[in-house]
């Protein structure tokens, strides 16, 4: 972490958001919770409403040495961050009554934005929408960030720094 800007930013976050809970939370406060190595497999329909969502099946994960064809690691060694998220096989079911989804590996259009389908980004510069007429010349007031901006890229903290360069 170090070396890391984003990282090191991410790690001050979560660790922020892990130690000022309160050991004895109010009656109806809202408690946040965060769970680590799960992937969403299915969402579960409510038995009473037809159409609502009950609640999120997710698969366990584990964290597995990313391979190249020779077999070795991109770094040559474990624990380097470069590995990825691998399925156990194992699923437990989280009870809930709103999904957000906040998690995905490309962009979709946005109505009356030009859309690069290939990267699935709108094409920009810094943050600035280009013409889909004029690819040179920026729309007037359009701005962009985050994977719509530079594709699935990055981590959160990696979304801080994106935007602080479109406000620029």
């Amino acid at each position: 972490m170090k070396n890391s800007r984003i990282r090191k930013r991410v790690f001050d976050l979560l660790s922020k958001a892990s130690s000022s809970s309160q050991t004895h939370p109010r009656v109806g406060q809202p408690e946040l919770h965060f769970t680590f190595f799960r992937r969403p497999n299915k969402f579960l329909e409510s038995n009473d409403k037809s159409g609502q969502v009950a609640g999120v099946n997710f698969e366990k994960t584990t964290l597995k040495d990313r391979k190249i064809n020779s077999g070795i690691n991109f770094l040559g060694s474990a624990g380097t961050g470069n590995q990825i998220a691998a399925g156990t096989g194992e699923y437990e079911d989280l009870k809930c009554g709103l999904v957000l989804k906040s998690i995905g590996y490309k962009s979709i259009p946005v109505d009356g934005l030009p859309f690069d389908y290939s990267k699935g980004v709108v094409p920009n510069i810094r943050g600035r929408v280009l013409s889909s007429s004029d690819v040179d010349q920026p729309e007037t007031g359009l701005y962009v960030c985050g994977w719509l901006k530079r594709g699935p890229t990055g981590i959160i903290a990696t979304n801080l720094y994106d935007a602080e360069e479109t406000v620029s």
